[in-house]
């Protein structure tokens, strides 16, 4: 064979053993890519469909045990339940209890009224002037969830009220729980008020002045979401979200002028946790240690995307609107 031809054979079986330039550049898959997207359009057209009715609740898990007499006070006055629906013009809140609170929001504007109190203007007070810690806004979770690039850890088949539903599961970041908690789209009672401690901050006056703010951090707070997606419509149906934080039963914590002081008991051996083994999935929400951990939960449901008929508000309502 002439050594010219002998030499390009060579290099043909050499360049054919070699991996192409395509497959040495081309990027890994993300295995949970086609489940995000799913997540995302899913969140993206529930909160922009108008016409929707929900249902909500917050409070602290049933099964956590809680060894702070004062936490579980505070716990069970920042539990909660309601009914309502959003339209285009307006948002309707109707708490559960005995009081028949009921609100409807209207861009800037917010009314109130109850079972002994005609429609009244309120700005975060029920119509009897009691403060109102948390008004459920459910668009505003499904929008800034589905503006997230978000942490897919599970999936699985699942099914809520005989509709056969994707369950996806989510585990939030430190900036994400913030964001949630300030803008109100899940009650702050979630990190605040179930047995972390229980923070009182008393800003001191100098010189006629206030002590310079310092700027606030997001909760130490672990927060798992597990999403129901309707396959078909390709719409939410329900979010449910567990927060978990750290428990200090016996400390009274107060904070002045950014200095920290207080009295803690002994605390009791922390319970050994394998932290490499794998996380076990209960309908979407992983199982994690509960010994001296808080944990809360909130359940939101979503009905009607699109077909709840929005009602006429009467003359008193669109004059105290104006």
């Amino acid at each position: 064979m002439k050594p010219l031809l002998l030499s390009l054979l060579s290099a043909s079986l050499l360049m054919a053993t070699l991996p192409s330039q395509d497959a040495v550049q081309k990027p890994a898959v993300d295995p949970k890519a086609a489940v995000k997207k799913r997540l995302k359009a899913a969140l993206a057209k529930s909160g922009a469909t108008a016409d929707t009715a929900f249902s909500l609740k917050w409070g602290p898990d049933k099964k956590a045990k809680q060894n702070n007499p004062f936490a579980a006070m505070m716990g069970q006055s920042n539990s909660g339940s309601v009914k309502g629906s959003w339209h285009d013009d307006y948002r309707t809140v109707k708490f559960a209890g005995k009081g028949k609170d009921e609100l409807l929001l209207s861009g800037t504007r917010m009314l109130a009224r109850d079972d002994n109190r005609e429609w009244c203007r309120r700005n975060a007070h029920f119509a009897d002037g009691n403060q109102i810690t948390y008004i459920p806004d459910p668009q505003v979770l499904l929008q800034q969830l589905a503006a997230w690039p978000l942490a897919v850890t599970h999936r699985e088949a699942g099914a809520l009220n005989d509709r056969p539903v994707e369950i996806v599961s989510v585990t939030l970041n430190a900036d994400q729980v913030g964001e949630l908690f300030w803008s109100g789209a899940l009650p702050e009672s979630m990190a605040t008020n179930n047995g972390n401690g229980n923070v009182f901050r008393i800003a001191r006056q100098v010189g006629g002045g206030r002590a310079a703010r310092a700027a606030a951090t997001p909760p130490d707070v672990t927060m798992d979401l597990a999403i129901s997606l309707d396959p078909s419509t390709h719409l939410v149906h329900e979010i449910r979200a567990r927060a978990w934080a750290k428990e200090n039963a016996n400390m009274a914590v107060f904070v002045i002028n950014g200095r920290i002081g207080g009295n803690a008991d002994d605390e009791e051996e922390e319970e050994e946790v394998d932290e490499s083994a794998p996380l076990v999935y209960e309908k979407g929400l992983p199982k994690r240690p509960r010994k001296k951990m808080s944990v809360a939960n909130v359940t939101l449901r979503l009905t009607e995307h699109g077909q709840r008929a929005q009602a006429e508000l009467n003359d008193k309502q669109k004059s105290l609107l104006r």
